[in-house]
């Protein structure tokens, strides 16, 4: 009979054993009910997406003509168990987060003005048995302004409850760039091989655009031509002297030109770059279908 109880007893043993071995790394069990944000698309859907882990994610690079975009994310009980009984949470903007990620970029970013955004509910309930709440904010890109570094930190509470550590602020915020913002924008296309002789009549003057930023030193905005390619325009920024202008294409919006008969002759060129008095002009010419044309693009406040 001992022996029986001692080799009931050692298979007891070696099946829990087998179950921690195969218990996930991400079991919270140990350390009871964790309350986090979670924002799929800070993570490209591939994890939680808040926390200064996924900061970079958590960029607005929503088009700046866009009236308004809606962001959508949730809080979710991070522990082994659901709770019996509904859990109330609040979620709000912690301004005292601004700063949280200094160390890793050296910017100081400013609170969002309350007129860029409008969280939709601040406070929701997470059922018995479930594990998420969902949660939207509105944002609005045409009233951002884009040469700022503005930052949302959105906060989660449950009293009663433990945040966690890595994943309890959501870190929205915008990248200001010094040229970036509205342009009056002109485009002139010469069907020859320089920019003298009469104007093709698909050339313009005057029509809005926007130099959207990328990050503090890059921006982009579109050429006139066939399907309208993005220029690409880097610079320095020495303590706010900007310098060593440099321009391309966005390499997605070209893939297409091949197939259109169409190919670069001269790659696009900076001709005038003055950011002290908000005035850009790019030159560059293509091949469409063996005929030359040459185009000027030239940006101005």
């Amino acid at each position: 009979m001992r022996k029986l109880l001692i080799i009931a007893f050692s298979l007891v043993v070696f099946s829990i054993a087998g179950c921690l071995k195969d218990t996930p790394s991400t079991d919270l069990s140990h350390e009871g009910t964790i309350i986090e944000l979670m924002y799929p698309a800070g993570a490209q859907e591939y994890g939680v997406g808040t926390g200064l882990e996924y900061f970079a994610g958590c960029t607005l690079l929503y088009p700046p003509t866009d009236v308004s975009d809606t962001i959508t994310f949730y809080v979710n009980i991070a522990g082994t168990n659901t709770l019996s009984k509904p859990l109330a949470v609040t979620i709000s903007v912690d301004n005292a987060a601004l700063e949280d990620n200094i160390g890793n970029d050296g910017i100081t970013y400013t609170a969002m003005p309350d007129s860029d955004y409008s969280i939709l509910t601040t406070s929701g309930t997470i059922a018995a048995g479930q594990r998420i709440d969902t949660f939207q904010i509105v944002v609005y890109p045409s009233k951002i302004d884009l040469t700022q570094n503005f930052g949302l930190p959105i906060t989660v509470s449950a009293p009663g409850y433990t945040i966690s550590g890595n994943f309890g602020i959501m870190y929205l915020h915008t990248v200001g760039n010094p040229i970036a913002g509205a342009y009056n924008w002109d485009f002139l296309r010469y069907n020859n091989n320089d920019t003298t002789g009469p104007l093709n009549g698909l050339s313009f003057t005057g029509n809005p655009t926007i130099f959207a930023p990328d990050n503090g030193t890059q921006v982009e905005v579109p050429s006139g031509y066939y399907n309208e390619p993005r220029y690409v325009i880097d610079f320095t920024n020495n303590g706010g002297v900007l310098s060593n202008f440099s321009v391309s294409f966005n390499s997605s919006d070209i893939s297409g030109w091949t197939a259109a008969g169409i190919s670069i002759t001269t790659q696009p060129q900076v001709i005038v770059a003055d950011p002290v008095n908000g005035y850009y002009e790019f030159y560059y010419q293509v091949s469409s279908g063996g005929n030359p044309r040459s185009i000027i693009d030239r940006f101005y406040k």
